[in-house]
């Protein structure tokens, strides 16, 4: 479904959205706490969104084009959220990897997305930044053509999520984010990896994901661990158990 399959006011909404997700801080956000359970409903209404558009999508031929959603992350956008270690363009850049690489998935299947996003940015080998994480090669596939992304296909579902990512995780260091997702996902903390389900691999894939333990699956991926996090688990089960 192409960008110009939406209403104007559609768009309107979105730039509204994101206009209010980029202002400069000019006041304190005086908004309630946002828990896990208000991202979940947001997922949610996203998910509601993108049926609902699909569904009017062959009637909105021949409506009024409109001109696509631009949305600039650069430099200006890097300033950092009050009391967060996180930028805008991490969260937006968040909210975007979790629409494109699980829009159809469970919202338990898309908060494991998040959760390996975060337990990345906390082993440090994959970038130092949300955004560095999410745009690194190779890694996400959808970054390889954003304008082809789901997230790109329904700018109001990333905008919207994007404001309640930023609410949530202000005040958290990843690691106590990814803590609170570990316990709504059933995952280790330290999952970094994921695949789809009977997906076709080459050769290549298929001997990599081999270097790694098989921890849990979600609707259509299976997630994994190093094999040096799962004996740092594997000890910290037997520490645990010998307590007891």
């Amino acid at each position: 479904m192409g960008m110009d399959r939406f209403r104007p006011n559609q768009l309107e909404n979105a730039r509204k959205l994101f206009s209010d997700f980029l202002k400069d801080e000019g006041h304190r956000d005086e908004s309630p706490e946002v828990s896990l359970d208000d991202v979940r409903r947001t997922l949610i209404e996203a998910a509601g969104a993108t049926a609902k558009a699909a569904a009017i999508s062959g009637s909105m031929i021949g409506a009024a084009e409109a001109a696509p959603l631009k949305m600039h992350v650069g430099p200006k956008t890097e300033y950092r959220i009050e009391h967060s270690p996180y930028s805008k363009a991490d969260v937006l850049a968040l909210a975007k990897n979790i629409i494109s690489e699980a829009e159809s998935e469970p919202t338990t299947g898309q908060l494991a997305i998040m959760q390996v996003t975060l337990a990345r940015l906390i082993a440090r080998t994959y970038g130092e930044s949300i955004r560095d994480v999410v745009y690194q090669k190779r890694q996400f596939s959808w970054t390889a053509d954003e304008t082809q992304a789901r997230s790109s296909k329904n700018p109001e579902a990333v905008a919207s999520l994007a404001q309640t990512l930023e609410k949530f995780m202000r005040n958290k260091s990843p690691e106590n984010v990814v803590a609170e997702l570990s316990e709504l996902t059933g995952l280790p903390p330290k999952v970094t990896h994921y695949r789809k389900i009977n997906g076709k691999y080459s050769p290549r894939s298929q001997k990599f994901f081999g270097t790694l333990v098989r921890v849990g699956e979600i609707g259509m991926h299976e997630f994994f661990i190093t094999k040096s996090a799962a004996q740092g688990l594997e000890r910290h089960t037997r520490t645990a158990t010998h307590d007891r």
